[in-house]
């Protein structure tokens, strides 16, 4: 079954709500209690879900579109076909700014992912085979919730696309390096050729440093260069990292992993990558 998570408070913009509103995907508009009452029968269903996988999309994105993407990764996956998919929705952009407003997000991201693991704590069972798939800033947002949650859940697979964190956080023990422990195996798709994190990212990073005082202003994206060791404290790229960067020949590029439109070559093997990762599969090949 595939459930729709938004913690938007807004279509476009806005704050991201402190509660999580689940539904159906694809569900029709209803008055609020009848949605409620819809509400409150998918918390049951997902309740009983033996495996969930949640789906996140990255930064700039609005909720149409984020859900449009989200929904046809959904729909491409057979590997989750009578399982638990959620696509999870949240406030990575901003009315007017537009993509200026990266370097803002990251607050957005964290907050989401206190919501998010709230929301795990509540409806989901202890020992449900948990999985994240990821784009972008999305890989921020499971990330952090991952961090939160590894003392009470198991992680089986989590996969991170073009993911707009650093190269070396999975290594750091002040960032995510217990968080990756906590995985059975976390995966990272990455491309040289995505000029998105080559150009813009170590821009936005610096300037979080700036406004939000954050401390690494490296600005090398894991989704660019693939996982390192960690800089500040030598930590190697932990065991249960499997790494795989798409040949330069491929040309792919940051919108090139998922869309909302139609379905191009990158994007079919994108999808194909995505569920030998979910199923398991030793060496998945992009």
């Amino acid at each position: 079954m595939v459930y729709l998570l938004n913690f938007r408070d807004l279509p476009v913009g806005g704050k991201v709500s402190l509660r999580g509103r689940l539904s159906l995907l694809g569900a029709p508009p209803v008055p609020e209690q009848v949605a409620l009452d819809k509400e409150q029968v998918a918390l049951e269903k997902l309740a009983l879900e033996s495996e969930v996988t949640f789906l996140i999309h990255g930064f700039n994105n609005n909720q149409i579109n984020g859900q449009a993407k989200l929904e046809q990764l959904a729909g491409s996956l057979k590997s989750t076909q009578g399982k638990g998919v959620v696509a999870v929705l949240w406030p990575g952009d901003h009315g007017w700014l537009g993509p200026l407003s990266y370097p803002m997000e990251g607050v957005d991201a964290d907050a989401t992912a206190d919501s998010f693991s709230q929301f795990i704590s509540l409806y989901i069972r202890p020992g449900t085979r948990v999985c994240f798939v990821t784009h972008s800033m999305g890989a921020r947002v499971a990330m952090e919730t991952i961090k939160q949650l590894r003392s009470k859940y198991g992680f089986s697979q989590v996969c991170l696309m073009a993911a707009a964190i650093d190269d070396d956080s999975l290594s750091c023990h002040n960032v995510y390096r217990n968080a990756t422990l906590a995985v059975d195996r976390l995966t990272v798709l990455s491309s040289e050729k995505d000029s998105v994190l080559a150009l813009a990212y170590p821009l936005g990073d610096f300037l979080q440093s700036v406004f939000f005082f954050e401390t690494d202003t490296d600005g090398l994206a894991l989704g660019l260069s693939g996982p390192r060791s960690c800089r500040a404290c030598k930590g190697p790229v932990p065991s249960n990292v499997y790494a795989h960067p798409i040949s330069r020949s491929a040309n792919v590029g940051h919108s090139d992993y998922v869309t909302n439109g139609i379905m191009r070559p990158t994007h079919i093997q994108t999808a194909a990558f995505v569920d030998e990762v979910l199923s398991g599969v030793s060496v998945p090949v992009w």
